[in-house]
């Protein structure tokens, strides 16, 4: 009848003999699910024992004793973070101490704020025949940058001539197989003698850490780049594609981030694998440490981040909010920021104390590709599809600059020194971009 009216109708009939077969196969074990039993006492207390028992073991099979490799790792990350945080939260006592240190602080911010303002193009360059996608600045005034693309090698460059200083990588058994998907110098390179780090992540599923001894070509530019460097630690163990890689502070550590919905820690000196961290649903692609060295951030494409505890090996918070993708992250300088960039056009600041999303920076228009603070933590970047890469002051996250000069998408931004010199010795703070259109670009305070 319902039918012959064109009403839609639903068949509970099948079902229904479905969940009757089962209650009649599984019998005694629904009964006793349910409440009910034909045991008897002694039957209903044997099955109950049992059920505990098989509890039990269920719920101890996920655990996993850490290695003693992991012990020795969470106790010098403990070592590590508790000093560096320790020197930074004195630093704040100081400032808040004082009107004169305050008011000092207030000053640079201003000036920092001021000069932001003026960012220009100073310089553009052709980065590859493929469209580039990452792109990591030295620490310590090292004055390089390097850059990866969607071919294998990696090209390292001086920031100031924007000449083609070499190449990691690039011939057949030599470097990675696939396009680069990551970058990250060590935090001592160019602090020592010793030749600085760089380390790689690829398509290919490994990251690679590389001892780079690049060297200037011609002064007119028409000079030939010199072999970059050597490949120390080849990182294999992932089983899909590798995200973001990055050092931790204390420069004894890597973490990548994979698709195969993983992040892993790896001993940087000998390659050996110290952690694998599940707790995605879809594939993992931000990894950023916190400044301290204490905390790590992870995204996925499931539109969730996490933040972990690399002392304690637990998820201390989830950072939920965002309807797309998770691409980018980065911590702030203040130790209790994070801040994430995804596919609904959004960035995100969260607050670690308050436990929640504290300001949304709706500024793009298109996937957010990059977020990075500066080394003061005064100052935010966003790269994004939309063609544009925007500063924000990170007091009142309001915008201090609109960056575009490139056709086409930005796939990755990051803070580079530029400029002359200040009344207090510090370098004003340049931006080096990355396009679709192949280029590499330097802002600069004008």
């Amino acid at each position: 009848m319902w039918r012959a009216r064109g009403w839609r109708t639903c068949r509970f009939a099948p079902r229904l003999r479905d969940l009757l077969a089962r209650i009649e196969i599984e019998g005694e074990d629904f009964a006793l699910a349910s409440g009910g039993s034909s045991l008897g006492p002694a039957g209903n207390a044997a099955a109950a024992a049992a059920a505990g028992a098989e509890k039990k073991a269920a719920a101890t099979d996920v655990y996993t004793e850490a290695s003693p490799e992991l012990l020795a790792a969470r106790a010098a990350l403990f070592a590590f973070s508790t000093e560096r945080a320790a020197l930074r939260l004195a630093g704040v006592k100081r400032r808040r101490e004082s009107e004169q240190l305050a008011a000092e602080a207030d000053a640079d911010c201003a000036a920092v704020y001021e000069g932001l303002r003026r960012l220009g193009i100073v310089g553009s360059q052709l980065g590859d025949e493929r469209p580039l996608a990452c792109v990591r600045c030295a620490p310590n005034a090292g004055g390089l940058v390097a850059t990866g693309s969607l071919a294998p090698a990696v090209k390292v460059w001086d920031v100031a001539s924007m000449e083609l200083q070499g190449l990691l990588g690039g011939s057949p058994g030599v470097g990675h197989a696939e396009r680069s998907t990551g970058l990250d110098w060590h935090p001592s390179a160019f602090a020592s003698p010793a030749p600085p780090l760089l380390a790689t992540a690829s398509a290919d599923s490994t990251a690679k850490i590389w001892q780079v001894t690049a060297s200037r070509g011609g002064g007119d530019g028409g000079g030939k780049s010199t072999a970059a460097g050597t490949c120390a630690v080849t990182l294999t163990g992932h089983k899909h594609r590798l995200g973001m890689v990055a050092f931790h502070p204390s420069g004894e550590y890597v973490g990548t981030a994979s698709f195969d919905r993983t992040w892993r820690l790896w001993h940087a000196e000998t390659g050996r694998e110290v952690l694998l961290q599940d707790g995605h649903v879809k594939e993992v692609y931000f990894l950023a440490f916190q400044k301290d060295g204490a905390l790590v951030a992870s995204g996925d494409f499931a539109g969730v981040g996490n933040v972990w505890d690399l002392r304690a090996g637990r998820k201390v918070m989830a950072l939920t909010g965002h309807v797309k993708r998770v691409v980018a992250g980065d911590f702030a300088p203040n130790g209790f920021q994070v801040v994430t960039g995804g596919d609904d056009h959004t960035a995100r600041v969260w607050d670690l104390r308050m436990r929640k999303c504290s300001y949304t920076l709706p500024g793009h228009s298109s996937l957010i590709s990059e977020t990075r603070f500066d080394p003061s933590g005064e100052a935010l970047l966003t790269t994004s599809f939309d063609g544009s890469a925007k500063v924000w002051g990170c007091r009142d996250w309001r915008k201090l600059a609109d960056l575009r000069g490139h056709e086409g998408k930005v796939m990755a931004g990051d803070w580079a020194p530029g400029g002359a010199a200040d009344s207090s010795g510090r370098g004003a703070l340049g931006v080096v971009t990355v396009g679709f259109d192949r280029t590499l670009k330097l802002w600069e305070q004008h």
